[in-house]
């Protein structure tokens, strides 16, 4: 089933969990092409104004995937955008997380994502 959460793990951080299906059966040859296109898409975010620090967990399984995205929330950190980009940071840490969705997407198509329908568009998502 195609989900995702908000879990606050402590004062600071608070994961972005995502879980999806795929399309057909995962076939495994293509792990390795899954996992690039997850890191080069996670090295987006590390330079992104969204206070990304990597994934808490992932899982990857024949038919599915999930993902835990972990973000700061210190406030300190946040006082240091702008108020545009402060107010804009819930929508842009959605779209990073959709993004990183879109590029697994490439590799072997998502059958049940809990995204809007043209998520595919956000592959090439630059912030």
């Amino acid at each position: 089933m195609a989900d995702y959460k908000f879990v606050d793990v402590s004062d600071d951080v608070m994961d972005m969990v995502v879980d999806a299906e795929f399309g057909s059966p995962f076939p495994s040859l293509k792990t390795q092409a899954i996992l690039r296109e997850v890191s080069d898409a996670l090295e987006i975010g590390t330079r992104l104004p969204i206070f990304f620090e990597g994934l808490s967990a992932f899982q990857l399984a024949e038919k599915r995937i999930e993902m835990s995205f972990r973000f700061s929330r210190k406030t300190d950190d946040i006082a240091t955008l702008a108020e545009m980009e402060r107010d804009e940071l819930p929508r842009t840490r959605s779209l990073f997380v959709i993004h990183v969705f879109a590029k697994i997407d490439r590799v072997h198509k998502l059958g049940s994502v809990p995204f809007p329908a043209d998520f595919r568009n956000l592959v090439n998502f630059t912030g």
